[in-house]
């Protein structure tokens, strides 16, 4: 299909970080996905909460879980390594105590900045690899197709010069007989 695809899904899609996903890894890149959705939504909705001088909201991970359809425990790994890379804080609020999120926008801008020469360079060297798999490839085709036409015509070839052979030969032996006096 050559168009541009427009498709809008009632049930959502994630739009996620690839520098994010290089250096933290899928999970993260979806995770904080996901938290940026919910932050806009909260912050639409005019609740996010002001703990500490900075603007918090809430999501469970049973909540995560429906969005992102990750299991408890990638989201909770996903979650610690936004928080070791200081792109979120978290803080556990409320009764029952339920985790709530502050985005670091000036870090998650920050990180994107400072990984994307490396990522680029990944990136880089990805493609020159793929390429020369499809070099090989390739020229290994070639090669087959070569082989293949060659033996084909080595098996024409082949019957031809088996007659010619056979009848050098006998021409041959002829020649000796002859020459040898036992004709």
């Amino acid at each position: 299909m050559k168009k541009k695809i427009t498709h809008v899904s009632k049930k959502g899609f994630n739009q996620s970080s690839k520098i994010i996903a290089y250096k933290l890894g899928i999970n993260a890149s979806i995770i904080l996905s996901n938290l940026i959705y919910k932050h806009n939504y909260w912050y639409d909705e005019n609740k996010l909460k002001n703990i500490d001088g900075e603007y918090y909201f809430y999501i469970t991970y049973i909540n995560l879980q429906a969005e992102t359809t990750l299991n408890q425990s990638a989201i909770k790994k996903a979650i610690k390594a936004l928080k070791n890379a200081d792109l979120i804080n978290v803080k556990r609020k409320g009764v029952p105590a339920t985790n709530h999120y502050c985005l670091n926008q000036k870090a998650i801008d920050n990180f994107e900045s400072k990984y994307e020469f490396e990522y680029l360079s990944w990136i880089e060297t990805i493609n020159n690899s793929a390429k020369k798999d499809r070099n090989r490839f390739t020229y290994q085709s070639k090669i087959k197709r070569s082989s293949q036409t060659l033996a084909s015509s080595l098996k024409n070839v082949t019957e031809d010069s088996e007659m010619a052979m056979i009848s050098q030969i006998r021409n041959a032996m002829g020649q000796e007989t002859h020459f040898s006096g036992l004709n």
